[in-house]
């Protein structure tokens, strides 16, 4: 039978992850005392980028407007690191092309898909003043293997990857620092889509009732979470968002339904719903399905419109991090555009 899409979340006893012949059992695990003493192996790829002109590109005086912002040019860096266990991990590091000093994002890709199927999204943030960290995640289609990895497999290593990543202060602070980037791990923010938005979650706050290695990190002072799973049996209910105290950023559409599994797109903002008030956002999209589109995991042209309010969503997202990250330049966001909701506490 057909793998599920990229993007979509795979939960033991779902019908998803039984057509995907997925290992339902979940059992109790620890983490390998060695996980974090690392060997690195390093192949870094170095890609000027001048991204796309922004339709909503003007300034007003000294502030720039969030659109504008994302308009400089941003350097890919592919690193490979190998951890003592074994297990290869693939990470991107997109940044600023300019030296200096700059606050992490860190990234969690949907199911099946990879960094590289983001760049519309990594890209922009990255320009307008972020180091993205994404790993590629064990369920990646780009891995070159005959069996598909177990799904408590790729649970665990989920969590493994973005508390490894999260921990390697001083192995990626090494590499930064030859091109003259300073990582400022006191500012992080987790960011992810689908099944990645929830490992998002994680690392901000929220309880999975599946057991993860992957908790809560007091640097960690935002979430983002492009299409995050709602309720869900066995994985998560709706006491799990809240102790997610950090400021948290909702992105989802009224066509963001995955059918079988998500049929109501309001189920994508149960993490808004039931998280701690008052440093909440919510933005919404009329017609804006999972991959928005095209833009975003599972990539392919967008209609305009579509396209249009993307670029909304991430010009919101540089407008909130800017806030949740106390940047001292923080943009200016536009007027909403025609399709658009955007709700805060």
């Amino acid at each position: 039978m057909a793998a599920p899409l990229p993007g979509t979340l795979l939960v033991p006893g779902s019908k998803v992850s039984k057509a995907a012949n997925f290992r339902a059992s979940i059992k109790t695990f620890s983490l390998p005392t060695n996980f974090h003493k690392t060997i690195l192996t390093l192949v870094m790829v170095f890609v000027v980028i001048g991204l796309p002109a922004c339709a909503f590109g003007k300034t007003s005086g000294t502030t720039q407007n969030c659109c504008g912002a994302a308009k400089s040019a941003v350097r890919i860096k592919k690193i490979t690191m190998e951890t003592m266990n074994g297990r290869t991990l693939p990470l991107e590091m997109v940044h600023p092309d300019a030296p200096g000093e700059y606050p992490l994002i860190i990234f969690s890709h949907g199911a099946f898909a990879s960094p590289n199927r983001y760049y519309a999204l990594l890209k922009p943030v990255a320009a307008a003043g972020y180091i993205v960290l994404a790993p590629r995640h064990l369920d990646s289609e780009d891995w070159d293997r005959k069996e598909r990895p177990s799904q408590t497999e790729i649970w665990e290593s989920r969590g493994e990857d973005m508390s490894f990543i999260i921990s390697q202060n001083s192995e990626l602070a090494h590499i930064a620092a030859k091109h003259g980037i300073i990582l400022d791990y006191e500012h992080i923010a987790a960011m992810g889509h689908s099944y990645g938005a929830l490992i998002a979650q994680i690392a901000a706050g929220a309880r999975a009732i599946l057991p993860t290695p992957l908790n809560r990190n007091p640097s960690v002072k935002a979430v983002i979470a492009f299409s995050p799973p709602g309720i869900t049996p066995n994985l998560i209910d709706k006491n799990g968002w809240e102790r997610m105290f950090v400021p948290s950023l909702t992105i989802t559409g009224t066509a963001d339904i995955l059918t079988g599994f998500v049929d109501d797109w309001k189920q994508h903002k149960h993490s808004y719903d039931f998280a701690p008030t008052g440093q909440r956002w919510l933005w919404v999209g009329e017609g804006v399905d999972h991959y928005f589109g095209g833009m975003i995991g599972r990539e392919k042209p967008a209609p305009k419109k579509t396209k249009a309010l993307f670029e909304r969503s991430v010009a919101t997202t540089i407008s909130f991090l800017d806030a949740a990250m106390d940047k001292s330049r923080q943009c200016a966001l536009d007027e909403p555009i025609s399709g658009e909701k955007l709700i805060k506490d």
